[in-house]
């Protein structure tokens, strides 16, 4: 059911949802460098985990952005 509301509601929620999670992991990424730089080894570590998480989350919403592209064309 929520697929078909995605589908015949707003369908770009997904891709700007992924866009976005893209950015703030960039942020996670660019903080555990800084925290890692500055001797904060563990705190850099979990920021750089949160950033992988964050781009993996992002990747699958903008896969399932164009399978539902391309399920709308048939």
């Amino acid at each position: 059911m929520g697929l078909t509301i995605l589908v015949n509601g707003s369908a770009r929620i997904p891709l700007v949802l992924g866009i976005f999670l893209i950015l703030v992991s960039l942020y996670f990424f660019s903080m555990g460098v800084t925290l890692v730089s500055n001797g904060d080894v563990a705190s850099g570590l979990l920021a750089a985990l949160i950033g992988f998480a964050l781009l993996a989350t992002s990747i699958t919403l903008i896969k399932l952005w164009g399978l539902m592209k391309i399920k709308g064309k048939e």
